[in-house]
């Protein structure tokens, strides 16, 4: 399993950085991430969060 890869278009994507630096970025909110080639055009990040940063969606109240 190689760490980088290149897209079609001739960018090489070095998923191993890609990934520390999103981590980084996120600041806690995220606990790992996946990086990897989806096609040969595009690449995909598949996260999952900490739960204890998760907050369930803000539902407005029906008036009834």
């Amino acid at each position: 399993m190689a760490d980088d890869f290149k897209l079609m278009t001739g960018t090489w994507v070095q998923a191993g950085k890609l990934r520390l630096n999103m981590l980084e970025s996120f600041g806690g909110l995220v606990q790992d991430l996946v990086v990897a080639a989806m096609t040969a055009w595009k690449s995909a990040c598949w996260s999952s969060r900490v739960p204890r940063n998760c907050r369930p969606p803000t539902v407005p109240r029906t008036p009834w």
